[in-house]
């Protein structure tokens, strides 16, 4: 085969790849969750919870 040279290489190192790539993949999914709690904290907070901020 004219890639063959490659074949010792990746049966090495997919199992690295494949923990890299998931471990990427689950930081955005983290990073995303944390935002999207944030964003539904702040969007359906209640507004009698928020005692510092006073009308008038």
């Amino acid at each position: 085969m004219r890639d063959d040279f490659l074949t010792q290489s990746w049966a090495n190192s997919h199992h690295s790849f494949a923990r890299a790539v998931s471990g990427a993949i689950a930081g955005v999914v983290d990073a995303a969750t944390v935002g999207f709690a944030r964003l539904h904290r702040e969007q359906y907070d209640a507004p009698w919870r928020h005692r510092s901020q006073r009308c008038g």
